[in-house]
């Protein structure tokens, strides 16, 4: 198995699905079935009942009520969509029981049962908040229901079908640091080559061209590979070198036996074996005989 789809496809995913709407500088056309209730004294216009809002830039919002919060320019400040609420842009397709747009913060975020449909992939979340000018944005769970991610995809060569699926306590990406992060009871499971991860903590560092550098799992790792078993507290995924160092009483379960030390070092490819456990360090091997 190599790691690196399995983390890219991830990465790209979580990206492509948040919000990229607003109202920083689009132009909106909205319709209502009902009449609208202006108030010029706080500001404020409201829309009721099966409310359209079609956006410049490309993209519609549908909710059941719409309020706009304007200043003296009358130009829109603030937005909250409350009620049912669907949005759809460049192919993305959402909805969510509330969403608030604040210009002055660029920021968007959406409440309650958030679901995020892209091509043949989605994502579910109970709150995610997005900065639409900076691309940062959190997206969290509740007590009852962790963020859950699916991708599919068909391999080019072999022509095979694979999913990647996964949950998470809250993830939060940021771009100027050009990191994603994955807290809180990660899990994340591929068909394709039978293989699982889990961890308390995951920190992806990628580059320029959103390539993964590093991964940093912190807390429990397991990778559970389909001929390999891998745990310790820590570990670091180097996918410049295709080197995963477990750290930390660090275990690895294969066909040759349990190998235990402080520190591992093993390639990604479960077929290519071991590098070496840290030296002047107690080691353990375990080799059943027949």
């Amino acid at each position: 198995m190599n790691l690196k789809p399995h983390y890219q496809i991830v990465f790209i995913y979580i990206l492509c699905l948040l919000p990229c709407w607003g109202i920083a500088k689009d132009q909106l056309n909205i319709s209502a079935q009902k009449e609208s209730i202006i108030d010029d004294q706080a500001g404020i216009i409201t829309f009721n009942k099966e409310v359209l809002v079609e956006i410049s830039s490309g993209g519609l919002l549908r909710t059941d009520q719409l309020k706009l919060f304007y200043n003296k320019l009358r130009k829109p400040e603030k937005a909250i969509a409350d009620g049912h609420v669907e949005f759809e842009k460049d192919g993305l397709l959402g909805s969510c029981g509330k969403a608030i747009v604040i210009k002055s913060q660029n920021s968007a975020e959406l409440f309650n049962r958030v679901h995020i449909r892209f091509h043949k992939s989605w994502l579910k979340a109970h709150h995610v908040k997005y900065d639409y000018q900076l691309g940062n944005g959190t997206i969290k769970g509740n007590l009852k229901n962790p963020v859950s991610f699916y991708y599919e995809s068909v391999d080019l060569k072999t022509k095979k079908l694979n999913i990647v699926e996964g949950k998470a306590n809250q993830i939060s990406i940021n771009q100027q640091k050009q990191e994603i992060i994955l807290q809180g009871s990660v899990f994340i499971e591929e068909t394709q080559s039978k293989s699982t991860m889990q961890t308390h903590h995951l920190l992806i560092n990628y580059n320029s061209n959103k390539e993964i550098d590093k991964v940093y799992a912190n807390g429990a790792f397991k990778l559970k590979q389909e001929n390999r078993l891998s745990v310790s507290d820590r570990a670091i995924l180097d996918y410049n070198t295709e080197v995963i160092t477990l750290i930390g009483n660090a275990r690895v379960e294969s066909e040759k036996g349990i190998l235990q030390s402080p520190r591992i070092e093993m390639y990604m490819k479960s077929e290519k074996g071991l590098i070496k456990a840290e030296k002047d360090k107690p080691l353990k091997l375990e080799i059943e005989l027949e």
